[in-house]
């Protein structure tokens, strides 16, 4: 998948986000310094979310964030 198809980020919260606002995990890529590279699909809205939460305009529901947290943990973890 090319990187116009793709969105790649580092950060886990953000990562998150996305999850939560239910784009599409592509995958994990592990650096050789042990980090994360969380890979989603771009879809339409996607740049939208992510320039609001940089800009800490985005609202969610704590309960579902933490959900979304939960599950991306349990997928890095288990890609190891």
């Amino acid at each position: 998948m090319s990187m116009h198809t793709q969105f790649a980020t580092h950060d886990f919260p953000l990562a998150s986000l996305l999850l939560y606002e239910g784009f599409s995990l592509q995958g994990i890529e592990r650096q050789p310094n042990g980090r994360a590279i969380f890979l989603f699909e771009r879809k339409q809205n996607l740049d939208e979310a992510v320039q609001s939460f940089w800009a800490r305009t985005l609202q969610v529901d704590p309960l579902g964030y933490h959900q979304a947290e939960r599950a991306l943990k349990s997928r890095l973890y288990s890609e190891r």
